[in-house]
């Protein structure tokens, strides 16, 4: 189904399949749930200073194929926040040389001082559904303002660990885009001297990778099939491109 016929269907509502809730990556998931990133639920001691920042999270990667339809955080700060979903290459392990590609990025989000006061997760679904795989990272991008999801964990730049600082980031003012490949680095001096940090931010994302997702007007949300069986006829047959897929990657 790799055909590049249909594009990218944008604007299209998602109906019905954002119930999952707050789903805690690391948690056995349901037959069916796709989960990826850390507890939302978690109200974090730590938050990023620096603004325009980009981060991607290697500790907890999606935990299969299918769609996204949902992530949820822990609102720490007012401000704005974009999720990311990154494409790691296959060449080498480690993933400060491999390519890194972004697939996904969301609708900016602007977290309110209700949301930060009322210290409960928030949930975002996701306008249409992205098409992921597993192994596929997800990430944050804080648009134009400190760091608005909290952390716990090393509180320091150039340690061991699974979460890598991202060129773009650190006070440049630019913005992150589907297609563009990201440098881990420091964002203060050089790529090579590393970026990772020893961290767990309060945020996860959610999805399907079965029929389930067609259930209840899933099927229309995704913008790709013509009725509710053809969605559940290609989890059946577990095809890995959907034709018209949200990721532009594969239109």
């Amino acid at each position: 189904m790799k055909s590049g016929i249909l594009k990218l269907l944008a604007g299209v509502s998602l109906v019905a399949v954002s119930s999952l809730g707050v789903v805690p990556a690391g948690a056995a998931p349901s037959p069916g749930v796709i989960t990826g990133g850390n507890d939302a639920t978690v109200n974090a001691p730590e938050l990023d200073g620096w603004t325009n920042l980009a981060i991607v999270d290697t500790t907890n990667p999606i935990s299969g194929t299918g769609f996204l339809t949902q992530w949820s955080f822990f609102p720490g700060r007012t401000g704005n926040v974009e999720l990311l979903v990154v494409r790691p290459s296959t060449t080498g392990t480690d993933p400060q040389s491999a390519t890194n590609q972004i697939i996904y990025v969301s609708p900016e989000v602007t977290v309110s001082s209700t949301q930060v006061e009322g210290k409960l997760p928030v949930v975002e679904s996701l306008p249409t559904p992205a098409w992921v795989q597993q192994g596929d990272l997800i990430g944050l991008y804080f648009v134009e303002n400190a760091g608005v999801i909290p952390f716990t964990g090393c509180n320091c730049v150039g340690s061991s660990g699974s979460v890598y600082y991202t060129a773009p980031s650190f006070d440049s003012p630019t913005s992150v885009a589907v297609g563009q490949t990201l440098t881990y680095g420091d964002g203060r001096t050089s790529p090579e001297t590393g970026g990772a940090v020893t961290r767990d931010y309060s945020f996860s994302v959610s999805g399907y990778a079965s029929g389930a997702f067609c259930k209840d007007g899933g099927w229309e949300g995704a913008g790709i099939f013509a009725n509710q069986g053809a969605c559940v006829s290609f989890f059946a047959t577990q095809n890995d491109v959907p034709i018209g897929s949200a990721n532009s990657s594969w239109n």
